[in-house]
């Protein structure tokens, strides 16, 4: 009969199991902790924010938004004057080309 013998596992260092599970386990948590918390408290924030404007707030909120729209309304504007402009600018430059390549008309019966 043949008796196969296969390598026991050696269980780790004790000495790093220890420092993982006191010291390295306790850091990660904390530093997920202080992650989570101030998530949660910037949206209580925030809620509070939110709940804490009173009517002259809102009104003062709402005109700001109103004039940020017409602002907007006045950007497409130039936005659209720009880009007529530059076909002005085309079509003057052409024009000018035009002229510049027509030779002058000649009197008849010679010069001047």
């Amino acid at each position: 009969m043949l008796l196969i013998q296969f390598p026991v596992p050696v269980p780790p260092d004790p000495g790093v199991l220890v420092v993982f599970q006191q010291i390295i386990l306790p850091i990660m948590g904390m530093g997920l902790a202080a992650f989570l918390g101030f998530g949660v408290f910037r949206m209580i924030g925030k809620a509070i924010e939110r709940r804490s404007l009173d009517e002259s707030g809102r009104a003062a909120l709402d005109a700001l938004r109103d004039e940020l729209e017409r602002q907007r309304i006045q950007v497409e504007g130039v936005e659209e004057l720009r880009d007529r402009l530059v076909e002005v600018e085309e079509r003057l430059d052409f024009a000018e080309r035009v002229l510049t390549q027509r030779k002058e008309p000649q009197l008849p019966g010679g010069e001047g």
